[in-house]
């Protein structure tokens, strides 16, 4: 069962419900040009709705476009804010890289 929680300007969310596992998959994308401030209120939003405070079983996957290497105070509020949801990233290395850059955008968090 899949469902999509709302569609906005900042990103897009599919919510999917594997039931014979009791777990929850979160498929996010954020546009690279979609407001970061509204998408961190999102997902705090997000983090904080019942479907994540009743269930354990949760994993949040997708294209964030906010590369968690880079240190910047919008990446670290977006890291703590993961954390304050007893979160961790399981990707820390770079998911885009080019011949001079590269990049973690990409995140899978359980």
């Amino acid at each position: 069962m899949s469902e999509l929680i709302h569609p906005a300007a900042h990103m897009e969310i599919l919510l999917i419900h594997l039931s014979a596992l009791s777990t929850y998959i979160a498929n996010i994308y954020r546009h690279p040009s979609g407001n970061i401030k509204n998408f961190l209120e999102s997902m705090e939003n997000l983090m904080s709705s019942k479907i994540f405070s009743v269930n354990k079983n949760i994993v949040i996957c997708g294209d964030m476009n906010i590369d968690i290497n880079s240190k910047t105070s919008t990446v670290e509020n977006y890291i703590n804010l993961i954390k304050s949801f007893n979160y961790e990233f399981k990707i820390t290395e770079s998911t885009r890289a080019t011949e001079t850059s590269s990049s973690c955008v990409d995140h899978i968090i359980v």
